[in-house]
């Protein structure tokens, strides 16, 4: 089942009804204080006038710059510039005291004549070109002029003076580095000479190839003998014998002999001595598997087993000896080529920093050489820099005749206008702020947390009368009656618990908001719904009810008061049907006394028991304590608050004297306000609505 929403859509969101509102107050606030913008745009105008008026006659006369096209010499020295922010800094130079100076001295000497004037230089470029545009504003029509072509030929001078200065800077700096590269470039030469003189460059180069070679040669044979002592360091006879039977078979491999390798030596025959051995052990083997131990032929083989084991034992003795014969003669061969390699790369070094020295020296000579000539040449085109035209910015179009400016009146007056609209603005938003009268629902909102009960529509009073008319049965005022039906209704259907107000009191902070014409016509109202209901004017020192029925003010509540008659006896008729008025009576001295004494809480209680709406028109809080003194013995409080004309500030004083003696404030009633407002557009609804013909039956 889809979920239907009962919520209400927002008309007008609260941030776009505030900003109508104060757009609305805004143009009420220029409607009353428009006089105010008025003056101030006067007198800004005035001020202005005058000022053109007393100032004193003002020239102008201008003039060009343009920075130079020039040609790059490559062989030439030229001044520059640093160009990253190159015309801000002609500007300031242009501009800078100094030029001023030399420009003002330069009219006194050319133009004695001429007195001497203020002036103002601007210089500013113009945009996407490299040309400057001169402004110059001075009292003196000819001065002006004058001083403005001194203030170029002075910038141009003091542009040559910098050139020259910075040439001879540079070329007393250069100047001192080439005496000083001469003097390194004749001892870097000697000591390079005193070299050669002292050794065979020719030679060294050759020198230590030779004994680099030779070297290497060297740390070859000590790679293999050291390789070679190794190996019989480590392996045992057998496995020497073996390696060495091994060498021998890759030399019979290759072509050669065993013997090339082996020789004559014991090892030799040692090995021929174990292969003898291992050939008749074999044979003995095999005539073993045939005839018995005692066979000739096996007693034979054993005895030569024996005698090559014997020999066998001698060759062993005598190879062990051969090979540490091998061992140390290694040893020797090692120390010797260590010592020759020692000896040889000691020449091969010394060849090497002979030769280094010698490209050094060189280096040296070559290096202060080639940077001993490009100072030269830069030396010499210093030196022609000052004979050439280097000036990076001239004059192109001289200063102009000055002219009077009196130009200036429509932007003085522009100025004038601007400066009246803003202070008048300043002083129309200061008054705005000062003035905390409420004219709208949504301001009401943002100054008070009180309900608002009802708001009363402003009601024009009718010619030849001092007052708004009160509410009849047929009452053509639709919109305001209606106002007054929906206060009725919040008072009858307010959210609060327990049994309803019967007696209230209708006041406000201060006079004129309206409270008696409300509480007429809030009384005739509830009067029209079958309710009795009482209107007491207690009001007992300006109290003028009485006047808007046409009854008289006496007899009424101060004499009652005073015990001098019942209520009942001054009860008065209105001719409107359940309503019944108490007028306010004579005037009392001691007013206040009589609305807090007994008499008045026997009235009170009466009163309630007999109608069923008792409404008492109550003086002004602020102006008197009668409401106060009265408010606390009655069921409930409404306060009314006129649009546009109380103070918010006043109103919550007199809130707060009414929270202070515990009086019930059932809300405010905001009387009087203007239906124009944004707030309100929802009246013409009523209009349209009211104002529709209503047809007769056919």
């Amino acid at each position: 089942m889809q979920e239907v929403n009962f919520e209400q859509p927002r008309i007008m969101a609260s941030w776009s009804a505030s900003f109508f509102t104060k757009l609305h107050r805004y143009k009420n606030l220029l409607k009353r204080r428009g006089w105010v913008l008025l003056l101030t745009v006067s007198a800004g105008l005035c001020f202005q006038g005058y000022k053109l008026a007393t100032a004193p006659a003002v020239y102008i006369s201008g003039a060009r710059m343009m920075v130079d096209p020039q040609i790059r010499i490559p062989e030439k020295a030229v001044y520059t510039e640093e160009l990253t922010n190159f015309y801000g800094t002609q500007i300031e130079l242009m501009r800078s005291g100094k030029v001023r100076e030399r420009a003002a001295e330069r009219v006194r000497a050319l133009h004695p004549e001429v007195a001497t004037a203020g002036v103002d230089i601007q210089v500013f470029q113009q945009p996407k070109s490299s040309i400057f545009n001169f402004s110059a504003k001075g009292g003196s029509q000819i001065y002006t002029q004058y001083f403005l072509d001194a203030v170029m030929e002075a910038f141009v001078h003091f542009k040559d003076e910098m050139r020259n200065e910075a040439s001879q800077k540079t070329l007393s700096a250069i100047t001192e580095q080439v005496l000083k590269l001469e003097g390194e470039l004749k001892t870097a030469q000697q000591n390079l000479y005193d070299f050669q003189k002292g050794n065979d460059v020719i030679g060294l180069q050759e020198k230590g190839n030779t004994a680099a070679a030779y070297v290497s040669e060297l740390e070859q044979e000590l790679a293999d003998a050291n390789k070679e002592l190794e190996l019989l360091e480590l392996m045992d006879l057998e496995q020497n014998l073996e390696q060495q039977e091994r060498d021998a078979e890759l030399v019979e491999k290759e072509g050669g002999t065993s013997a090339e390798l082996l020789g004559e030596k014991p090892e030799f025959e040692y090995l021929k001595a174990r292969r003898g051995i291992l050939m008749l052990e074999n044979e003995l083997k095999q005539l073993r598997k045939n005839l018995r131990e005692e066979h000739p032929k096996i007693a034979r083989i054993k005895e030569e087993i024996k005698t090559q084991t014997e020999l066998l034992g001698f060759y062993r003795s005598q190879s062990l000896e051969q090979i540490e014969s091998r061992k140390n003669a290694l040893r020797l061969q090692i120390t010797n080529i260590n010592s020759q390699m020692e000896t040889w790369q000691k020449k091969a070094l010394k060849s090497s920093q002979q030769i280094a020295e010698f490209s050094r020296l060189t280096a040296d000579v070559d290096r202060v050489k080639n940077l001993y000539d490009r100072l030269l040449e830069t030396t010499e085109n210093v030196e022609a820099s000052p004979t050439l035209t280097q000036t990076s910015i001239s004059i192109l179009e001289p200063a102009s005749p000055a002219y009077s400016q009196r130009s200036g009146v429509g932007k003085s007056l522009g100025m004038g206008l601007i400066l009246g609209l803003l202070a008048g603005g300043g002083i129309l938003f200061l008054l705005d702020r000062i003035d905390d009268r409420v004219n709208s629902f949504t301001e009401l909102r943002d100054y008070f947390e009180e309900e608002v009960l009802g708001q009363v529509p402003l009601e024009l009073i009718a010619d030849g009368y001092d007052r708004v008319g009160l509410l009849n049965t047929d009452d053509e005022r639709q919109v305001y009656s209606e106002a007054f039906r929906n206060i009725r209704s919040s008072l009858m259907y307010m959210a609060i618990e327990g049994e309803r107000p019967k007696t209230l009191i209708v006041t406000s902070a201060i006079p004129n908001e309206g409270k008696s014409t409300v509480s007429a016509n809030l009384a005739i109202t509830m009067a029209f719904a079958g309710s009795r209901v009482l209107l007491v004017d207690a009001d007992l020192r300006k109290g003028l009810l009485n006047q808007d029925f046409g009854l008289a003010s006496s007899p009424g509540l101060a004499g009652l008061l005073e015990q001098r008659r019942q209520w009942t006896e001054v009860l008065q008729d209105t001719g409107y049907q359940n309503l019944h008025f108490i007028a306010r009576g004579h005037a009392h001295a001691h007013i206040g006394e009589l609305l807090i004494s007994p008499v008045a809480e026997i009235f009170l209680r009466q009163v309630r028991e007999a109608y069923d709406y008792v409404i008492f028109d109550t003086p002004p809080i602020l102006a008197a304590d009668d409401t106060p003194s009265l408010a606390p013995k009655i069921d409930g409080t409404l306060m009314v608050m006129r649009s546009a004309h109380t103070s918010s500030r006043m109103t919550q004083n007199a809130l707060d004297l009414l929270y202070q003696r515990q009086v019930n404030v059932l809300g405010l009633i905001f009387n009087c306000i203007d239906t124009n407002l944004p707030d309100y557009y929802h009246y013409q609804y009523y209009k349209s609505y009211y104002t529709k013909t209503i047809p007769s039956d056919a």
